[in-house]
């Protein structure tokens, strides 16, 4: 790393928050909007992928960052009563996807049980297991040790089954310099929103204790690339 972004890197780690994923005061907002539009798109195309990768009504998905239930509105729908268990850092999304995003068939699928607000990734809802576990647009936004503590807290829980995370990805020679995703995005090394190796990722993947692989049918409109993971086995 340069002289250059290595003190742009101590600035961003030290002097500003990590991310908007961190920001709480979102009342009074478009939420659709607010978490990056493309809400019908981006919200099949998770759940399309997760039903082609085997996800059937009669598993327990843990949906990581759930925000305002882009995503959820889908899986609430399909899975079987109480099987969806959403988690994100901000309450008032999550509020307002229950209210706006939800009709009453769908509400009565769920309950507060089903919903944690957390800084910190806890995954302690009262089940023993999630089969599967997605973070869609989330270590998009997080440093890589937020992204290792998710992946130990989630372990515990995940037992056999998957978790799918979509991350920014770039080749070793452009770790350092900002690299142009799409229209819409440039990623950084050191800034929200971050890129990342492959290597690095399969790195986290490996001290954590999961296996991981790149899964090349996954195709974001913004370019995020979907990684597997799952525990390793003994």
């Amino acid at each position: 790393m340069s002289i250059k972004n290595l003190f742009k890197s101590l600035f961003y780690s030290y002097f500003k928050r990590d991310s908007h994923y961190y920001l709480h005061n979102s009342n009074n907002i478009n939420h659709r909007e607010y978490i990056g539009d493309k809400w019908d798109e981006i919200g099949k195309l998770q759940f399309d992928f997760l039903k082609k990768k085997g996800l059937k009504p009669h598993h327990k998905l843990i949906d990581i960052g759930c925000g305002s239930l882009r995503g959820g509105v889908h899986f609430i729908n399909y899975l079987n009563s109480k099987n969806y268990f959403g988690t994100d850092i901000n309450y008032d999304l999550i509020k307002i996807g229950l209210s706006k995003e939800l009709n009453v068939k769908l509400r009565n699928k769920i309950d507060e049980n089903n919903f944690l607000v957390s800084s910190d990734f806890n995954f302690n809802f009262n089940v023993d297991y999630f089969d599967y576990a997605i973070a869609l647009s989330v270590f998009t936004h997080l440093r890589k040790s937020n992204i290792i503590t998710c992946l130990k807290n989630l372990k515990k829980k995940i037992n056999n089954g998957f978790f799918f995370g979509t991350f920014f990805l770039v080749d070793e020679e452009r770790k350092d310099t900002p690299f142009i995703q799409s229209k819409q995005i440039t990623t950084y090394s050191y800034k929200d929103p971050f890129h990342y190796t492959y290597n690095e990722i399969k790195e986290i993947s490996k001290n954590v204790g999961f296996e991981c692989k790149l899964i090349y049918d996954f195709v974001h409109p913004r370019n995020q690339k979907m990684i597997a993971f799952q525990k390793k086995r003994s």
